[in-house]
């Protein structure tokens, strides 16, 4: 019980540990705003292709359901560019989190290997058959954690009580799981070998993995907290397995 308890104070300990390591390191902050550049430039792309080309079309469809059903009655002029701005504003905040997730896969990859060179000294140097190889390996784990997620999420109201209980903590150690995969993939190490090693640190990786999709749900503490996140689960990595 005592090494339980134990674990799972080491597992909040390490995702607090990451955050202080981003925040107080300077270096690393330009791994965070890439993603944002990135994010930033598809909707300056979708603003100028919603105002040159959306837009027109729909003030077309908006006159002619006018004229066909007499709107002009029942809304005034501006309504119609109203909105579509609030459509927009739907849109961006429904995809924002999304794409930030999807350009940090990439940019969080190359932020694993500059921070384990310069803080644990260790550099990986593999071929592009190797690194092909690791691509699909980290595919399939993803995949498999993915659908894990799912059934968890979908058994959880089927088992009352203990059900929401035991989903949010297998919940947790999957999202665990997906911090630590990167730095793993830095080593060369599969998802067998790394999930057996993972499962020897159930607790922490739990308490880790709970604690910070807890925090992730506060509003815009996926742009500043996630980069703190992905280095927590290298000090994870390092310091708790032996997979080398």
């Amino acid at each position: 019980m005592n090494q339980i308890l134990h674990d799972l104070k080491e597992g909040i300990y390490y995702l607090y540990a990451g955050q202080k390591l981003f925040f107080r390191e300077k270096w690393l902050w330009k791994f965070a705003l890439l993603p944002l550049l990135m994010i930033a430039m598809v909707y300056a792309g979708l603003i100028l292709a919603a105002y040159f080309l959306i837009y027109p079309e729909f003030l077309n469809l908006f006159s002619a359901l006018g004229e066909r059903f007499d709107f002009a009655r029942y809304f005034p002029p501006w309504f119609c560019g109203l909105f579509l701005t609030i459509l927009f504003c739907i849109v961006i905040f429904f995809t924002i989190e999304i794409l930030y997730q999807c350009f940090s896969a990439f940019i969080f990859d190359s932020m694993i290997e500059c921070f384990e060179a310069r803080w644990f000294h260790f550099s990986s140097n593999f071929d592009r058959k190797k690194q092909l190889e690791l691509f699909r390996d980290g595919l399939r784990l993803s995949t498999r954690n993915a659908l894990l997620s799912i059934l968890f999420l979908v058994i959880q109201p089927l088992v009352p009580i203990v059900g929401p209980i035991i989903g949010f903590l297998m919940l947790g150690y999957l999202f665990g799981i997906s911090g630590i995969q990167g730095c793993a993939a830095n080593h060369g190490i599969q998802s067998g070998e790394f999930l057996k090693e993972a499962a020897q640190n159930f607790f922490l990786i739990t308490a880790f993995g709970c604690t910070a999709s807890l925090l992730l749900l506060l509003p815009f503490a996926t742009f500043l907290l996630s980069p703190g996140f992905v280095l927590s689960g290298c000090l994870i990595y390092n310091e708790k397995f032996s997979t080398e």
